[in-house]
């Protein structure tokens, strides 16, 4: 009777050994793609991050300058735009703690202000100062010609104008993980608001 009980608690406990074992085994094996996934996400999480201040700069600048005109005020209007996005990614307030970005010529950052008179379902970009849509520095090519601003329109919507704000930045890895190599780093992200803008709106033939 003993000897029965002996040979089942020794059982018992052989099995209960085989599966911490086996558990073990397989945290060990999961750990690997556990880290990779968590550390990939949180470099993911820092991009976002980046990616969600260039939209908000461009969000409030486009929205400012929507009360401006670009025709009448055509000299300060594209520059003071540009300027402004700068301002609202790096505020040079000295009690200002919050994370700067800074847009970097050197890097191939770049600025792209355009106004667009639309008129019957047509935009028709207003030439800024040298002609063209207005570039902080000349890196990048807008991604909003009036060939894709006119493929947004409905062609029945009323005669309008629109600023378009387009912020390109090449965000650095913060981890430069190994893993990542399929993502370029620097990674060029671009952010852009189009907004109504009633100065560039056609004027009615009489």
């Amino acid at each position: 009777m003993i000897k029965e009980k002996l040979k089942n608690f020794f059982r018992k406990k052989t099995k209960t050994q085989k599966t911490k074992g086996q558990s073990l085994v397989e945290f060990t094996l999961t750990l690997p793609v556990l880290l990779i996934l968590l550390s990939g996400l949180t470099e993911f999480g820092f991009m976002l991050n980046y990616y969600l201040s260039l939209v908000d700069a461009s969000r409030e600048v486009a929205r400012t300058f929507s009360n401006f005109d670009p025709i009448a005020n055509a000299a300060t209007f594209y520059t003071s735009a540009g300027d402004a996005v700068i301002l609202a990614l790096e505020p040079q307030v000295a009690e200002d703690t919050s994370r700067k970005i800074d847009i970097d010529a050197a890097n191939g950052d770049d600025i792209v202000v355009s106004a667009y008179s639309i008129s019957g379902g047509s935009a028709t970009l207003l030439d800024a100062p040298g002609g063209g849509e207005y570039h902080w520095s000349n890196n990048q090519v807008s991604r909003l010609p009036a060939a894709e601003i006119d493929s947004r329109l409905i062609s029945t919507a009323p005669n309008t104008g629109v600023i378009v704000v387009e912020v390109f930045y090449h965000y650095d890895q913060v981890l430069g993980l190994p893993w990542l190599e399929m993502l370029p780093d620097p990674f060029l992200l671009h952010a852009y608001t189009i907004m109504p803008l009633s100065a560039a709106e056609p004027t009615a033939t009489p």
